[in-house]
C-alpha cells in the first residue's frame, strides 16, 4: 500500500514532478496544499501490516499529521518512508529511506534547501535510534542521486554507509533530450544545468574531481518552448464535485492520494497527481499529448473520481 499524504516539502526538487513536467519546467508548478486525512491512514492500518509512505510533490516528514502517524507503528504493523531528510524519524518499526543529492558542498545543488549537517545528524539519528534492534542495519538507507559534479563523492558516501552500517543504492535520473536537466528554483530562476551519471562498479572514483556547474546554450534552446504561467485548472476544480466515497475493495498495489482518492493503476495515480497542477491544460497540444493525457481526462469524470475516494 503506498500512501501519499502530502504536497507540502521543505525541499524543492526541480528535476521531479514539483518543477517538472510536459510543459512546464520554468518554476514551482501551481499544485494545492493538501494533506491526507490521518483517519484514512488509521483504517488502512487496520487492513494492511505495511504502509510506504512516498511523496509526487511533498515530503512524508512535512506532512502536518506524520509525528503522530509514525507513533502507530510499531513490530505489528510496518511503514516504510521515503524522505529528503529534512527530518529525523525515531521509530524502530520505519524503514528509513533518505533521497541525496551529494554531501557536503555539493548537497542541495539538485535538491534545493538541502543543508548536508542537517541531513547528515538525521539520517545518523534515524539509525541510531535502530541501535541493538534486530534487522536494524536494513532500516534505514540512502538512495543517492549520481551526477557529472557529485560522482567524486562516491568513495565518501561509500565510506559513510559502511562505517554507519547503511545500506547504500545509486540511482541516476532522467535527462532531457539535451543530455543534462535544467536547475530551476521555485521562483524561475535558472541557476545551471546537471548531468546524471550511472554508476560503474568497475571504475575507480578516487581520482575524480568536482565539476563545474553552468548553463549551457544546448538548455537555453531547449527551455524556449517550455510556457511560465498558468492555464486552465486543476483535476479537483474540474469537474466540482462532493467529497467521493469508495466502499469497495481495492486489490493489488494501491496508491492514495493526498486528497483521499486511492487507484490501484500507478499510472492513473502518477497522471491525477500531475492534473492537481493547472499546467495541463495547454493551449497547442501535440497529437501524442492528447491521446495520452487526454484519455485520462475524459476518464476522470465526476463519478469516477468519486469511486475512487476513501470512505471513513
Amino acid at each position: 500500500m503506498i500512501i501519499d499524504p502530502t504536497t507540502r516539502n521543505s525541499i524543492f526538487n526541480p528535476t521531479s514532478s514539483q518543477g517538472t513536467w510536459f510543459q512546464h519546467r520554468w518554476g514551482k508548478r501551481d499544485y494545492p496544499v493538501l494533506d491526507l486525512d490521518l483517519n484514512i491512514v488509521k483504517k488502512l492500518q487496520q487492513q494492511h501490516n505495511s504502509l510506504a509512505f512516498q511523496c509526487v510533490y511533498g515530503d512524508p516528514v512535512d506532512w502536518i499529521h506524520f509525528d503522530e502517524c509514525i507513533d502507530m507503528f510499531n513490530e505489528d504493523s510496518y511503514a516504510h518512508v521515503t524522505t529528503y531528510g529534512s527530518k529525523a524519524i525515531l521509530n524502530a518499526s520505519v524503514r528509513k529511506i533518505f533521497m541525496l543529492d551529494g554531501v557536503e558542498e555539493q548537497c542541495g545543488k539538485v535538491f534545493l534547501g538541502c543543508d548536508w549537517t542537517t541531513v547528515r545528524d538525521n539520517i545518523l539519528l534515524s539509525k541510531n535510534y535502530l541501535n541493538g534492534h534486530a534487522h536494524g542495519h536494513r532500516r534505514c538507507s540512502i538512495e543517492f542521486y549520481l551526477y557529472e559534479h557529485n560522482k567524486h563523492q562516491i568513495p565518501y558516501i561509500t565510506d559513510f554507509c559502511s562505517s554507519n552500517k547503511i545500506t547504500l543504492s545509486f540511482k541516476t535520473d532522467h535527462t532531457e533530450s539535451t543530455g543534462r536537466m535544467s536547475i530551476i528554483s521555485a521562483d524561475s530562476k535558472w541557476l545551471y544545468d546537471v548531468t546524471p551519471h550511472t554508476f560503474d562498479p568497475d571504475y575507480d572514483y578516487s581520482n575524480e574531481t568536482p565539476v563545474e556547474l553552468y548553463r549551457t546554450i544546448w538548455s537555453a534552446e531547449f527551455l524556449k518552448v517550455y510556457h511560465t504561467g498558468k492555464t486552465g485548472h486543476n483535476i479537483l476544480q474540474h469537474p466540482k464535485r462532493t467529497q467521493l466515497k469508495n466502499t469497495g475493495d481495492n486489490t493489488g498495489y494501491t496508491y492514495v492520494t493526498p486528497s483521499g482518492h486511492a487507484f490501484v493503476d500507478s499510472d492513473e495515480y502518477g497522471m491525477f497527481m500531475n492534473l492537481l497542477c493547472p499546467d495541463w491544460n495547454i493551449p497547442m497540444p501535440s497529437e501524442e499529448y492528447e491521446i495520452y493525457v487526454s484519455s485520462f481526462v475524459k476518464k476522470f469524470s465526476e463519478t469516477y473520481l468519486e469511486s475512487m475516494l476513501i470512505e471513513l
